[in-house]
């Protein structure tokens, strides 16, 4: 499932099957989130169908890069901004106030995501899933 989600297809600016099929699975709403965050990718390519984005190996890895960047800013600065705003209430006695740290702990950092073997799994998972759509691009007949 992820490899639809995830496809090198999120290249385009509007139309990608990822978009209509998190839109069918999860609502208006969802959809036009999961096609806003692929904006800056998709304009960061410079056509549909580019080395870039179809390389199984190349490819797999900036949209993973592009992925762990904007998600682990988006942790950071919520973490940061949740820290701050209740940091005034601390040692007033409310228990998850004072221990606001421990609960929303760092996200990892590239050493251990690149440490978790399951992360190894999911991406060669991807390069296949991707190595199949780009065959698929320049093989298939009505292409």
């Amino acid at each position: 499932m992820t490899g639809l989600l995830l496809t090198p297809d999120l290249d385009v600016r509007i139309g990608s099957r990822s978009f209509w099929l998190v839109r069918q699975s999860f609502g208006s709403f969802i959809g036009f989130a999961w096609q806003w965050f692929w904006q800056p990718y998709a304009r960061l390519i410079p056509r549909h169908r580019h080395p870039l984005s179809h390389l199984p190996i190349l490819g797999t890895f900036l949209r993973l890069v592009y992925l762990f960047l904007v998600l682990g800013a988006a942790y950071w600065a919520a973490r940061t901004l949740l820290i701050f705003a209740f940091g005034s209430l601390a040692g007033t006695g409310i228990p998850w106030v004072d221990q606001l740290n421990s609960v929303l702990p760092d996200s990892p950092g590239l050493k251990e995501m690149l440490a978790w073997p399951y992360f190894w799994w999911g991406a060669a998972g991807l390069m296949i899933s991707d190595t199949l759509h780009t065959l698929m691009d320049y093989t298939w007949p009505w292409q």
